[in-house]
């Protein structure tokens, strides 16, 4: 279908290096975004302002104060389909971000029957916004990973924004103007016009000042001996949004040298299990070693993590119920007898060493063997 000319399209602004988050309006940001959309109302012109639901109240009394007491001010949501705008100017005063959890579990019960499962991370992927003039702006936005739940959060967030931005019907008026006040590109709404700023108050400074804060959130957690890290936990500890933390999960995760991996997780309350991406510390699969249990009937598995502190000295390892002394001399010798076989071992450091002990439990006597396994079976019943 050929479309009109382009000298018959509403002029569109963007200005790409804030989206005014609600989130993230608190305190001097929150006035300097008041200011912000002061600044794009035209004098003389009917203008919608569209913003969050929450942010509508003050938003509007925020104008009255600043002398655009006639500027209409709505939310997402809530005009779709009026054709009260004709020939209004709009500015979209910030992003609009939909439930992400809501559309999870809309997508979980769409794709229940589904051969694959949802891959629930949230990343990054870039996407090209380009001018009236032909220059281009790469720009980060956050989607899901899974094809399918990506659908959902572009009729949901996209679909939403484009059809405020239509309310003042530009392709009839062409005297009207559209503004926005976010960075997402909009299919089929090229901005004739692209601005942006390099100051601290930016996307992109904001963005470094975030990923300092997770970096410095899981830090803390791991000084706290804390060996699994998930999105919730971090953006909790780092009083940012979880969306904010799974942005810039590699980046953390490659700050602080941490493992990324997957594990099955249930919701409280729930029967069904889903996937999560979780952080790990390198050392915890080492250190978890020394709690491993024997799954066969859940008991403590009847080697130990031995311990010293001189790496060069030869340890005589024994087999013998679980310890709760590093000395192995003062630990062991009341379990066996002296003539009882040894494992020599030389130690750079800590270790598990399951394999060892069992070979040296394969070569004792049955007898001692048998006084073993009593050993093994008092400790763990008590």
């Amino acid at each position: 279908m050929e479309q009109p000319p382009r000298e018959n399209h509403a002029t569109v602004i963007q200005v790409i290096t804030r989206d005014w988050a609600k989130r993230t309006l608190r305190g001097e940001r929150r006035t300097q975004w008041y200011d912000t959309v002061a600044d794009h109302i035209r004098p003389g012109r009917p203008t919608l302002v569209v913003c969050t639901q929450d942010t509508e109240a003050d938003l509007r009394r925020a104008l009255d104060e600043r002398g655009h007491p006639n500027a209409l001010v709505a939310h997402y949501g809530a005009l779709r389909g009026s054709n009260d705008y004709k020939g209004y100017d709009i500015v979209l005063a910030q992003i609009y971000h939909p439930n992400m959890e809501a559309i999870v579990r809309e997508g979980r019960a769409l794709f229940a029957d589904d051969g694959e499962a949802l891959d629930e991370r949230i990343i990054t992927t870039e996407r090209e916004l380009t001018d009236a003039d032909g220059a281009r702006w790469m720009i980060e936005v956050p989607i899901f990973a899974d094809p399918r739940l990506a659908a959902l959060l572009e009729s949901r967030r996209e679909a939403e924004l484009i059809q405020c931005a239509m309310r003042g019907s530009p392709l009839d008026h062409p005297e009207a103007q559209i503004t926005l006040l976010f960075g997402l590109p909009l299919p089929g709404l090229e901005p004739t016009t692209v601005r942006e700023d390099d100051s601290p108050t930016s996307n992109g400074g904001r963005q470094a000042a975030a990923v300092l804060k997770i970096i410095a959130a899981a830090s803390t957690m791991i000084a706290q001996k804390q060996t699994r890290l998930t999105a919730t936990e971090l953006a909790h500890a780092a009083q940012i949004s979880e969306v904010t933390v799974r942005t810039h999960w590699q980046a953390v995760a490659q700050a602080l040298g941490l493992s990324d991996e997957e594990e099955q997780a249930r919701a409280k309350g729930r029967a069904r299990t889903y996937r999560r991406r979780v952080l790990v510390r390198a050392e915890s699969v080492e250190d978890g070693a020394a709690n491993s249990t024997d799954q066969a009937d859940n008991k403590d598995s009847i080697t130990c993590l031995i311990h010293t502190d001189l790496p060069a000295e030869t340890l005589s390892v024994h087999a013998c119920a679980p310890c709760e002394s590093d000395d192995i001399g003062t630990a062991h010798a009341s379990s066996l007898t002296r003539d009882a076989p040894a494992v020599s071992a030389r130690r750079p450091r800590a270790r598990f060493i399951r394999s060892r002990v069992l070979a040296a439990i394969a070569n004792l006597p049955i007898p001692l063997l048998l006084a073993v396994v009593a050993c093994s079976t008092r400790t763990s019943n008590a």
